[in-house]
């Protein structure tokens, strides 16, 4: 959806990528000042500017009720310094390329910062199951743990049960 509402944007003849653009130095400032709360707040924003840009009410309603998911996503990877200004680097990018009318460009770019954050989501992830498996095969004396994976989380099996479950 990124990379297409990007694209989108960088099409409008009309678009002024001035918001856009504030809140960006909005979000680079509160990576200095390392304000978690702030960083979720301006990266709502900033997409739902595009989707608003993109004059495609459809993606704008649907992105508004998936909102909530995104959210435990991001408060995950902008809790960590390294991420926060990366992907206020990668935000900057789309906003230059939209700025500049290089639709390819700016699509290529909203869809690897989307990936990008999935990757990370996933890294997180993984790293989290094996220190669940770790701790279920040693301190709980567990034997053939499995991990079984949904959608949105996981879940540790040992000695036939249930053990824990680790949300994605």
């Amino acid at each position: 959806i990124e990379g297409y509402v990007a694209a989108r944007v960088a099409a409008r003849k009309d678009f002024d990528p001035a918001t856009l653009r504030s809140i960006v130095a909005r979000g680079c400032e509160s990576v200095r000042t390392r304000s978690v709360g702030r960083l979720i707040e301006l990266d709502q924003a900033f997409h739902n500017e595009l989707y608003r840009a993109s004059e495609n009410k459809v993606v704008v309603e649907i992105m508004a009720t998936q909102w909530s998911h995104i959210y435990r996503a991001l408060m995950m990877d902008l809790s960590m310094d390294s991420f926060r200004k990366q992907s206020w680097e990668e935000h900057r990018g789309i906003v230059e390329a939209i700025s500049k009318r290089q639709v390819s460009r700016a699509r290529v770019l909203a869809s690897a910062h989307i990936r990008a954050a999935l990757s990370r989501k996933e890294a997180r992830s993984r790293t989290q199951l094996a220190a669940h498996s770790e701790t279920a095969k040693g301190e709980r004396g567990l034997d053939n743990v499995i991990v079984v994976r949904r959608a949105d989380r996981a879940v540790l099996c040992g000695n036939g049960r249930v053990t824990s479950e680790v949300t994605a």
